[in-house]
């Protein structure tokens, strides 16, 4: 969360910036929180390549999930937030929705502002409905029964 919020912040979305932050030393890493400082590398990659891939996709499900809020409009930690949790809910078939969006919205109570947690929960919900509706849809489910 914390390199997706850097990078939307710098605009630098190489992947040099994700070696250059993983580079980082454990020290340098804030403690606060209750953060250990270690990063989980495999999971790391692979949400950070599956993001990188797939950010357009991750975008358009986030925009089609909030009631008009452009992507630039959302505020860059809650847009971080959100980002990782779609990754997750989208390309991570075994991380349950529901503990993506549970981290998700403990997140958002540490680093977003007072609301936040509102904001994420519920974007993330309306994600999940949508990919449910979608997904009935593509199994031909038409919605008369």
């Amino acid at each position: 969360m914390r390199l997706l919020y850097q990078m939307s912040v710098t605009g630098d979305w190489s992947r040099e910036a994700k070696v250059a932050f993983l580079a980082e030393s454990e020290e340098d890493r804030p403690k606060s929180f209750g953060l250990t400082g270690k990063v989980d590398e495999p999971y790391f990659d692979r949400m950070m390549d599956t993001i990188f891939d797939k950010l357009s996709e991750i975008d358009k499900a986030v925009e089609g999930a909030s009631d008009n809020w452009k992507i630039g409009r959302i505020a860059k930690v809650d847009l971080a937030i959100i980002r990782l949790a779609v990754g997750e809910m989208l390309f991570e078939p075994n991380i349950p929705t529901a503990v993506s969006i549970n981290e998700a919205v403990s997140l958002a109570k540490l680093y977003g502002s007072d609301k936040s947690y509102e904001f994420v929960n519920g974007v993330l919900g309306r994600v999940e409905r949508n990919r449910a509706t979608d997904a009935f849809a593509d199994a031909g489910g038409d919605g008369d029964s």
